[in-house]
This record gives C-alpha cells, sequence and structure tokens, in this order.
C-alpha cells in the first residue's frame, strides 16, 4: 500500500518591535549642554514623529535628538507616535552646582627667598576633586590642595609670577589666577661713604 506524505513548510515571518530610547540619565556642570535621545532613538517598524517636554516647563522639540542646556536639573519627555501606537520613555539631566576655583594666600608681595603658603577655597567641589598649580616658574607645580612654594628673584629689580590653579571635579574644570609679586634682595657690593662715616644704614627695595 502507498500512503501520501504531506509536507509542511513553515515560514515564520519576523516581527521588528517597535522601542524607544530618551537616553541614559546624565549629570551635567552648569553651562554645558547635552543632546537627548538615544543611538538610534527609535527602532522597529515604521517611521515615528517626536515630540518632546519637559519639567520643569519650558522646552519642547519635535527633533529625534534636540540638544539642551538646563540650568537646574530637569526631566525630559519623549513622545514616538506610530500609526498606530504611542511610546514614551524619559531622561533626566542632572545639574550640578557651578564648579569656581579659588585660593587665598599667605602674601603675595615677597622678598626672593621666601616661601608662600596657597589655600585653596574653591567653590562646589566634592572628594574627588582634583587640583593642579603652577607658580610662573618653568617646572614649578603642585598636585596638593594646600600646597607652598618658594619665590626667588635674581634679578635687580621686582618680577610678577603668575600662580594658576585649575580644579576639576566629575568632568567639571575651573582656573584661578593671583599674581604673586617677587622683589629682588638689596645689593651689598657698593661703598657708601656715609655709613662708613656713620657707622650703619639700613637699605630697603
Amino acid at each position: 500500500n502507498c500512503f501520501p506524505i504531506l509536507v509542511f513548510l513553515l515560514i515564520g515571518n519576523s516581527l521588528n518591535a517597535q522601542t524607544i530610547n530618551a537616553g541614559n540619565d546624565t549629570a551635567i556642570c552648569t553651562g554645558d549642554s547635552l543632546q537627548l535621545g538615544g543611538s538610534p532613538t527609535a527602532t522597529g517598524g515604521g517611521t515615528p514623529t517626536f515630540s518632546w517636554t519637559s519639567s520643569p516647563t519650558g522646552f519642547s522639540s519635535t527633533d529625534s535628538t534636540p540638544t539642551v542646556s538646563p540650568t537646574l536639573t530637569t526631566s525630559y519627555f519623549l513622545a514616538a507616535t506610530y500609526t498606530s501606537s504611542v511610546l514614551y520613555d524619559t531622561i533626566v539631566v542632572i545639574v550640578g552646582q557651578q564648579l569656581t576655583a579659588d585660593f587665598g594666600l599667605s602674601e603675595d608681595t615677597v622678598c626672593s627667598g621666601t616661601q608662600v603658603y596657597f589655600y585653596d577655597s574653591s567653590s562646589y567641589t566634592s572628594s574627588m576633586a582634583v587640583y593642579a598649580w603652577t607658580f610662573g616658574t618653568t617646572g614649578s607645580t603642585s598636585n596638593t590642595q594646600n600646597p607652598s612654594q618658594l619665590f626667588t628673584n635674581l634679578g635687580s629689580s621686582g618680577i610678577n609670577k603668575t600662580v594658576n590653579l585649575t580644579v576639576t571635579d566629575s568632568g567639571c574644570i575651573s582656573t584661578h589666577t593671583h599674581i604673586v609679586r617677587v622683589k629682588s634682595l638689596p645689593s651689598l657690593s657698593h661703598a657708601d661713604l656715609g655709613a662708613a662715616a656713620s657707622g650703619t644704614k639700613a637699605y630697603t627695595n
């Protein structure tokens, strides 16, 4: 006996899921910008239209990846409208305080050979802050928070040394500058008849 053999060929249809991505929650510094949206912002079948809004209110866009510069922490809401559905996603942009480098010092006008002490007074820093000092002389640097520096001047007149502090913290960078005036020491290699006659005489520079 012969029996017919039936062969069934099943063809599976692959359906692309529709997804959207507003981006990952991100922390930025005051004054910085951020591009919203993922890479890509939407996937799957169809081409959606985009609508962005925010809280606090005040921002709206129909771009898929708009750029924002919030001055305070803000939530951005994305709605992607397809032919038969609407998908939603949110990104929170956390705005940190404005990092401000600053410092004080023991003296800003000194004689050659004086050790000057510097005191960090930067604002809105964390324990992760990194400090970079330069003292106006090649090779004179420090990475400590409160350094000191010996200033010398071998010339015959006063000179200015530019001291820079650069603070880096959580991706933010700020720099502060201060001038230290370094006076030269008086020369004692000259004759003074008045001093010879009266004994001693003080000199200042």
